[in-house]
């Protein structure tokens, strides 16, 4: 039987003082040195295999008082819970580099007393020789492949015995464990070379949403995306401005947002916006490797209507107009960006339905939603047909602008074809100054004998734009559709041509582009092309009946 262990009635430096000059002057030697030695082979085998229960029955009985603990402390096995599947990985592979010779020499023991000890000389892997190897430092597996090429750093360690009755037991197990497997409390921080994974970017709230130019913005944002599941902790990015370093973030951020409140920001003094010029992004490993590099273009302009909104879930947009089928819902919001920097959204919207009023927003309403759930039908989608939503300040009631959301169903509008949701409209595109904006939406048809979208019996077919100012050349070309069902209407072309400003007798301005070919009944489709046109400046669908 084990016997506990007195307390000490004399200070630990004067136990050790006496127990060496105890062990060197009445050594027992012989015997007792053997035992020692036989029981310090066993004890230092257990220790190196971390076989805690069979170290625990050879060791005085404080030592089962912590056995639990350092069973679990030294369990490297993945999945046992005490450490990640990492560190339980590189733990178990540091644990298997050490090494031990016994120095049979330096054995001591003193029956007298009851004592006796050993030193045992380890070794074990210098592994913190690979902290710096960025290659190692990629991932636990690297770490591990690579500890074989470290040099061995020497522990010596006294394993001490007492004598407890006939029989020895080591007094001081949980000191050579605390010191033989101290690398438990070493921090290892892993940079996986992210450079071999499979990543993308992506610029968001773009001009053209998949492009990568930006027009009177107060920020820019995009995003490093991974299509594994790369590990992107230590991602970080920075920021220039024609190529001087504007700012650097911290680890963990794999979406360069930056805008104007931001250090160093370059700004236009007039806007107030984010200068002109080229902004790139470079995105970095915690290793400091280039993953990627992209750049974004900022340009200013003075904002027209066709910036001011937004369009959400749509089918397809043209500035201040879109295109939805199917939909329960259209979604135009203020585009607050170009607008006030979003330091005021206090305004209120209207929906009017084919001419009437359907839905009037509570304050504070930038978000221009409007459901099927409003209207009395049982249809999941939205009735077809042309939706007119207004947006006003709630201070002033003053108009900010007017968005179109022309809805289908099944691809076609309320008279059953897809040209025939057009009617009535001058669909005005994007990147049209506000003098174009308002003059193209004042644009109608007329034939010889009538105004209007739809036309009966008509000769002659036109199509003029009142103008408060000198265009230029208008390119236009006509396209025909007999029954207006085709999604691209191309059964019939006139070809292209170009219309210059015109003066009446009053000097007012206008242009004026004619059919010139014989018509016919069906659906008639103008493309307007100015000089600074995004795709169009304009089009419009008038139906001859």
């Amino acid at each position: 039987m084990r016997r506990e262990r007195g307390k000490k009635l004399i200070s630990v430096a004067m136990a050790i003082v006496m127990a060496s000059a105890a062990l060197a002057s009445c050594s027992s030697g012989g015997k007792a040195d053997d035992e020692i030695l036989d029981l310090a082979k066993e004890g230092v085998k257990d220790v190196v295999d971390r076989k805690i229960s069979k170290l625990a029955k050879i060791s005085t009985s404080d030592f089962d008082d912590v056995k639990k603990d350092w069973a679990e402390d030294l369990d490297f096995s993945n999945g046992s819970g005490r450490y990640s599947n990492d560190y339980a990985t590189v733990f178990s592979a540091i644990s298997e580099t050490i090494d031990y010779s016994i120095d049979e020499d330096s054995v001591e023991s003193s029956t007298k007393y009851g004592e006796g000890r050993v030193r045992v000389e380890f070794t074990i892997a210098d592994f913190e020789e690979l902290f710096d190897d960025e290659e190692a430092m990629n991932d636990a597996d690297s770490f591990v492949d690579a500890l074989s090429s470290c040099s061995d750093k020497d522990i010596e360690l006294w394993f001490d015995f007492e004598l407890e009755g006939d029989t020895w037991f080591i007094s001081n197990s949980e000191e050579i464990l605390t010191n033989l497997y101290s690398f438990r409390e070493k921090r290892i921080v892993f940079v996986p070379d992210l450079t071999r994974s499979s990543y993308g970017t992506q610029w968001y709230f773009t001009d053209d949403y998949s492009g990568d130019t930006y027009t009177n913005a107060h920020s820019i944002d995009c995003e490093l995306y991974f299509y594994d599941n790369s590990d992107s902790s230590s991602v970080y990015y920075t920021v220039s401005y024609e190529g001087t370093l504007l700012y650097t973030s911290g680890a963990g951020s794999t979406e360069a947002y930056y805008t104007t409140t931001d250090p160093n920001a370059p700004l236009d003094p007039e806007m107030g916006t984010l200068a002109t010029g080229e902004y790139t992004v470079a995105f970095y490993d915690g290793s400091d490797r280039l993953l990627e590099e992209t750049s974004c273009t900022v340009v200013t302009s003075v904002p027209g209507p066709c910036d001011y909104i937004r369009w959400y879930s749509e089918n397809e947009a043209w500035g201040t107009f879109a295109l939805y089928d199917d939909a329960y819902v259209i979604d135009p919001d203020l585009n607050l960006s170009y607008i006030n920097d979003y330091t005021y959204t206090d305004y209120y919207y209207t929906v009017t339905f084919n001419g009437e009023q359907v839905y009037v927003s509570g304050d504070g309403e930038y978000m221009g939603y409007y459901y099927s759930d409003y209207q009395d039908g049982d249809s999941f989608y939205l009735e077809p047909g042309i939706y007119e939503i207004s947006f006003y300040d709630v201070a002033t009631d003053e108009h900010v602008v007017t968005a179109w959301a022309i809805v289908l169903n099944d691809g076609v509008g309320a008279d059953g074809t897809y040209l025939g949701a057009f009617l009535g409209l001058n669909v005005v595109g994007m990147n049209t100054p506000a003098n174009m904006y308002y003059d193209f939406l004042g644009a109608y048809w007329c034939s010889d004998s009538e105004e209007g979208s739809i036309l009966t019996n008509a000769n002659t077919l036109t199509y003029r734009i009142p103008v408060s100012e000198d265009y230029g050349s208008l390119d236009y070309t006509f396209i025909y559709s007999a029954d207006g069902d085709e999604y691209e209407p191309y059964s019939y072309v006139t070809g292209s041509d170009y219309a210059e400003v015109q003066y009446d007798d009053q000097g007012n301005m206008y242009y004026e582009f004619t059919y010139d070919g014989t018509v016919e009944e069906g659906y008639y489709r103008i493309t307007v092309e100015a000089d600074n046109a995004v795709d169009f400046s304009v089009f419009s669908v008038c139906q001859v009946q």
